[in-house]
């Protein structure tokens, strides 16, 4: 997927311009640190992962720890590219 995001204040949905050909809808994303972050739950995800896979559909999904939430909200490059997965969940206890 390649869309850009508008960014407003933490934890404001943020709202794609562009989509990917996947006609699924994802969950909306809200800024964590500057990094569109899906806000779904683990079930939700999986289902709309697996039914994308099945409709032959390409996707960028990513489990980000906080390691990588950090280096993505220091680094701009890096922070464009995780801003442009299709799905970005938070792993760790941290978050």
């Amino acid at each position: 997927m390649m869309h850009s995001a508008e960014y407003t204040a933490d934890l404001q949905v943020i709202h794609p311009d562009l989509h990917t050909n996947c006609p699924r809808q994802w969950p909306d994303k809200y800024n964590v640190l500057g990094v569109a972050v899906t806000a779904t739950t683990v079930e939700r995800a999986a289902d709309i992962i697996i039914s994308s896979a099945q409709h032959g559909d390409s996707a960028l999904v990513t489990g980000l720890a906080v390691h990588g939430l950090v280096l993505a909200s220091n680094d701009e490059p890096f922070k464009a590219k995780i801003n442009r997965f299709d799905l970005v969940t938070l792993d760790g206890q941290p978050i």
